[in-house]
Protein backbone atom coordinates (compact mmCIF):
# COMPACT_ATOMS: atom_id res chain seq x y z
CA UNK A 1 0.00 0.00 0.00
CA UNK A 2 2.82 2.31 0.76
CA UNK A 3 4.13 1.66 -2.78
CA UNK A 4 1.03 2.44 -4.35
CA UNK A 5 0.76 5.87 -2.32
CA UNK A 6 4.06 6.79 -3.60
CA UNK A 7 3.77 5.91 -7.34
CA UNK A 8 0.09 8.05 -6.81
CA UNK A 9 1.83 11.05 -5.39
CA UNK A 10 4.83 11.27 -7.72
CA UNK A 11 2.07 10.76 -10.34
CA UNK A 12 -0.05 13.81 -8.73
CA UNK A 13 3.24 15.44 -8.72
CA UNK A 14 3.92 15.51 -12.59
CA UNK A 15 0.86 15.67 -13.76
CA UNK A 16 0.41 19.64 -14.96
CA UNK A 17 -1.25 21.82 -12.21
CA UNK A 18 -4.35 23.71 -12.97
CA UNK A 19 -3.58 26.75 -10.83
CA UNK A 20 -0.83 28.53 -8.18
CA UNK A 21 -2.53 26.76 -4.87
CA UNK A 22 -1.67 23.18 -6.81
CA UNK A 23 2.08 24.32 -7.45
CA UNK A 24 2.25 25.44 -4.06
CA UNK A 25 0.92 21.97 -2.67
CA UNK A 26 3.65 20.75 -5.06
CA UNK A 27 6.06 22.46 -3.31
CA UNK A 28 5.95 21.34 -0.51
CA UNK A 29 5.32 18.10 -1.11
CA UNK A 30 9.11 18.51 -2.45
CA UNK A 31 9.99 20.51 0.63
CA UNK A 32 9.11 17.43 3.14
CA UNK A 33 10.90 15.22 1.02
CA UNK A 34 7.32 12.70 0.63
CA UNK A 35 8.86 11.42 -3.05
CA UNK A 36 12.01 10.17 -1.12
CA UNK A 37 11.55 6.61 -1.43
CA UNK A 38 9.75 6.51 -4.82
CA UNK A 39 13.06 6.42 -6.26
CA UNK A 40 12.15 9.29 -8.59
CA UNK A 41 15.05 11.98 -8.51
CA UNK A 42 14.17 15.78 -7.03
CA UNK A 43 15.36 17.05 -10.03
CA UNK A 44 12.76 15.70 -12.17
CA UNK A 45 10.21 17.20 -9.49
CA UNK A 46 11.29 20.59 -9.74
CA UNK A 47 11.50 20.74 -13.88
CA UNK A 48 7.64 19.42 -13.47
CA UNK A 49 7.04 22.30 -11.42
CA UNK A 50 9.34 25.11 -13.68
CA UNK A 51 7.36 23.79 -16.70
CA UNK A 52 3.83 24.38 -14.39
CA UNK A 53 5.33 27.90 -13.35
CA UNK A 54 5.82 28.62 -17.35
CA UNK A 55 2.89 27.54 -18.39
CA UNK A 56 1.11 29.24 -15.73
CA UNK A 57 2.60 32.60 -16.42
CA UNK A 58 2.07 32.18 -19.66
CA UNK A 59 -1.66 31.48 -19.90
CA UNK A 60 -3.01 33.99 -17.22
CA UNK A 61 -6.43 33.42 -15.92
CA UNK A 62 -9.04 36.36 -15.22
CA UNK A 63 -10.31 37.23 -11.97
CA UNK A 64 -14.22 37.78 -11.23
CA UNK A 65 -14.57 41.48 -11.05
CA UNK A 66 -18.04 41.89 -10.82
CA UNK A 67 -18.39 43.50 -7.49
Amino acid sequence: MVDLWRAALVKQILTPAPDAAAVAWKRAQLRAENYRYSGVKPERLQSAIADDLAFLAAHPTKKNQSR
